[in-house]
């Protein structure tokens, strides 16, 4: 029995998948990218050049972040003591974690000058944006 129509139904599928594959890659790709600038705009200067991105994953996953293991790069991004109580206080609770790996919350008197955070947080919308054009 023949179907009619299934060689092109399988064409326009496959099509459909690889447009969509692309699509991702690229979502992944200029969102990064959109992060990276954004937080190397809002750095201190004697951060700015430790900032990068890595994509991986045959360009399906992206790390943004600061080169090398220096917590002051999380002092500056949260500061210390009070600030960071301030700075803090509506991030994810992941977040929160992991700045108060470096610091506890009542030491120190560092204003925190957040620069990754709030850029990766202002992207995450038009990410999803941008992969809800691919899924209609």
């Amino acid at each position: 029995m023949k179907i009619e129509g299934v060689n092109m139904f399988i064409a326009n599928l496959e099509a459909y998948s690889l447009e969509v594959s692309e699509g991702t890659k690229n979502a992944v790709q200029n969102t990064a990218s959109d992060i990276e600038i954004g937080a190397i705009r809002d750095a201190p200067q004697f951060i700015k050049s430790m900032i990068d991105k890595r994509i991986t994953d045959q360009g399906y996953t992206a790390y943004i972040g600061v080169q090398g293991s220096d917590p002051i790069v999380v002092y500056w991004e949260f500061g210390t003591g009070q600030s960071a109580k301030l700075v803090l206080a509506n991030y994810p609770q992941e977040v929160k974690d992991l700045a108060w790996k470096y610091k506890r919350p009542q030491d120190g008197t560092l204003k925190g000058k957040p620069y990754l955070f709030p850029n990766l947080f202002k992207n995450q919308k038009k990410f999803l944006d941008r992969i809800q054009v691919l899924i209609k």
